[in-house]
């Protein structure tokens, strides 16, 4: 790393190298149908044999969700989770082929699509939440060709591989925004009747509040309690999940939650906290659906300023023991 810091001409052409080989492995990939991609999972496998990176971290979080009752479960979840990812990756350089009605319709079951008439008819904006389960890439771009005016939240960097990535997340309607300011970003787009997606399922320092995932006390972000309290707008929960074909997906669209429906007692933090909650349950239905497709490899219950400690419970400090 301190070598690209130190020369920044090796670092621009290792990124130019990158971004051709990613424009030349969409191309490839996207002649393909979705059946066809889905043989690589085999690819999978080997990463679980020969390269199987954060192995550890994905034991560690498996354990302590405690979604595996034997050390045999454990390895078989963890060899799913790489074929899974492997897929992931293979899905995005084809996903371009979803801004055709035909692949659509022929590889994506919807449930509860009714429940998001108002924001594709454009009479209301809002707030969809998902996590880091099935194809999540996949599933914004889908959002996008549905007919929902929808930004996605991201972690802008700029280097050029990256804006060909955000090129890429943006075939359909979809728009990828920096996080920087995503308060005030998200509330402009509500206020225009159009949608902010928000991945809900990992770690937050900032503007997070303390809830529990899996049993265990974590840090989630109250971004779309928030905002829902602020503007009264609705939180959809959106989440995709891939078949045992390996090719063919369910999505599934929630009924909205409304942060004031969480107020009691004119408590407005406390409502915020309570939707929290709700939507991080939400969040862990969906993962317990389909486990080895939940990206184990983050960090999500950790230590950290409040007092949270490594095992997931509320250090004495925090006055709840």
């Amino acid at each position: 790393m301190s070598l690209l810091k130190n020369n920044p001409a090796l670092k621009n052409f290792l990124d130019s190298a990158a971004d051709s080989l990613l424009r030349i492995a969409v191309r490839f990939f996207s002649r393909f149908e979705i059946k066809t991609i889905s043989k690589l999972k085999f690819i999978g496998t080997l990463f679980y044999y020969l390269l199987p990176l954060r192995k550890q971290t994905l034991i560690e979080n498996i354990q302590k969700s405690g979604i595996c009752k034997t050390g045999h479960e454990i390895e078989l979840l963890v060899k799913n989770i790489y074929i899974a990812q492997v897929l992931n990756f293979f899905e995005f350089l084809w996903m371009g082929n979803l801004q055709k009605t035909k692949p659509l319709q022929d590889n994506f079951r919807f449930h509860g699509l009714d429940n998001l008439r108002n924001g594709i008819a454009g009479r209301e904006g809002g707030v969809i939440i998902s996590s880091h389960l099935g194809n999540w890439e996949m599933l914004a771009v889908i959002c996008g060709k549905l007919g929902l005016d929808f930004s996605i939240l991201i972690v802008e960097r700029d280097i050029k591989i990256h804006r060909t990535i955000n090129e890429f997340r943006s075939v359909t309607s979809n728009k990828p925004i920096d996080r920087n300011h995503a308060a005030l970003k998200c509330m402009r787009l509500i206020k225009n009747k159009k949608f902010a997606g928000i991945v809900s399922d990992q770690h937050t320092d900032n503007a997070g509040v303390k809830n529990k995932f899996f049993g265990i006390d974590c840090m989630s972000t109250s971004l779309p309690a928030a905002l829902s309290i602020k503007t009264g707008a609705p939180i959809y929960g959106v989440f995709m999940i891939r078949s045992a074909d390996g090719y063919t997906h369910d999505v599934y669209i929630e009924p909205p939650l409304y942060a004031k429906d969480f107020v009691e007692n004119g408590d407005r933090d406390s409502a915020i906290t309570r939707c929290t909650q709700a939507v991080t349950d939400m969040i862990e239905k969906y993962i317990r659906m389909a486990p080895e497709q939940w990206f184990w490899f983050h960090k999500r219950w950790r230590a950290d300023k409040t007092g949270i400690s490594k095992g997931g419970h509320l250090s004495p400090k925090d006055g709840e023991l």
